[in-house]
């Protein structure tokens, strides 16, 4: 009879150890979110803060770049599904070949980004300052330049600043980077080859890229006043660069149609 109960009261001690140990899984989970934020924040570094802070704002203006033809306001364009996109290379005569708008696209692209970003990288340090001085922290940045680079396949953005912290100890942080995976080096470059093509010629067949580089789709979009849209897609993730250019144009009446 002993042993009987003895088993009774085992399977009793088991059962109340697995409510228990349900319980406590649940408050876990419950809670677990407050804390692992908790920790990210005291533990997040002030490289990590900023480049999370810049990022999207980055990606924004990339994008939009991309679409208008490297400027983020552009002066001179063709409206093309609702957006204006810049001509990088133009001529107002018929029959004459265009010339270059952009020489230096790449550099003109990099000058857009850096002035765009700016503003929002000072207010990502100064939001830096107050998160960690709301820590007890004491912070001191000094600004400096903020620079952007398109390189093979990425987008560089460094941001010359120097950030001081003390609270136990000091700490201090010289220069912050942000990388974007963004294929952009690579788009510009067959559009600069475009381009030349435009210059000498008047016109390209996009298939003759599209031969040469199976990831690439290359798109050219004729409109009425001789404006050609080239729109160069990587096929891989769908980034897009497009521009304008209008070479060899036509008098209205004897214009090709539409490619």
């Amino acid at each position: 009879m002993a042993s009987k109960y003895n088993k009774r009261g085992q399977i009793t001690i088991f059962i109340i150890i697995a409510v228990v140990v349900v319980a406590f899984i649940a408050l876990a989970y419950t809670i677990y979110p407050k804390i692992r934020d908790s920790i990210g924040q005291e533990s997040k570094n002030p490289q990590s803060f900023i480049s999370e802070c810049v990022k999207d704002e980055l990606e924004q203006y990339v994008d939009l770049i991309s679409k208008q033809g490297g400027s983020l306001e552009p002066e001179h364009f063709s409206m093309y599904m609702g957006d204006k996109i810049e001509y990088l290379c133009y001529t107002n005569e018929y029959y004459k070949t265009c010339t270059v708008q952009q020489p230096m696209l790449k550099q003109h692209i990099e000058r857009e980004l850096q002035g765009s970003i700016a503003p929002q990288v000072d207010a990502c340090f100064n939001s830096l300052k107050s998160n960690y001085e709301g820590k007890g922290y004491s912070v001191q940045i000094q600004p400096g330049e903020v620079k952007v680079e398109l390189l093979p396949k990425k987008i560089i953005g460094t941001f010359d600043y120097k950030v001081t912290i003390t609270k136990d100890g000091t700490e201090t942080y010289n220069i912050f980077n942000i990388m974007l995976n963004n294929n952009l080096y690579e788009l510009i470059s067959i559009s600069n080859s475009i381009i030349e093509w435009e210059t000498t010629y008047g016109d390209v067949d996009p298939g003759m890229y599209m031969t040469y580089y199976k990831d690439l789709k290359v798109e050219k979009k004729k409109q009425q006043d001789s404006t050609k849209i080239y729109i160069v897609t990587d096929k891989n993730d769908n980034k897009i660069f497009q521009f304008a250019s209008r070479s060899v144009a036509w008098p209205p009446g004897l214009g090709l149609s539409n490619e």
